[in-house]
């Protein structure tokens, strides 16, 4: 339950399962549900379906890892060398000279200040 502005108690939950079936409104081209519309407001591709192929690509990237004593160094091996490849070491910033553009008897004015 919502409470709008003006004090009415709204049910959101109900208004979504009332109007899942329209047309939403913008250029998304789906409905209430998710679904992608096509011409006339035909469903292309249903919610489920695009759930089923996106976890479908994602299960690629999961690898099963037997974690037994014996071979739970290796993987921790195999986790620092990922590591190590994928994160980037700060550098040292390369110290500017501090005398770029003046002349010798500058630099030497400004030592001399510096001693004092």
């Amino acid at each position: 339950m919502a409470v709008s502005y003006r004090g009415k108690e709204v049910d959101m939950v109900s208004l979504a399962k009332k109007y899942e079936k329209n047309v939403a409104l913008g250029n998304a081209h789906m409905n209430g549900r998710g679904d992608i519309l096509g011409r006339g407001g035909k469903v292309v591709k249903s919610r489920e379906k695009q759930l089923a192929e996106y976890y479908e690509g994602n299960r690629a990237r999961t690898e099963t890892v037997n974690l037994k004593q014996e071979s739970v160094k290796e993987v921790e091996k195999e986790v620092a060398a990922v590591q190590e490849e994928f994160l980037t070491k700060a550098k040292p910033r390369a110290k500017k000279p501090v005398y770029e553009d003046i002349t010798d008897e500058e630099k030497a004015q400004i030592d001399k200040l510096k001693a004092e």
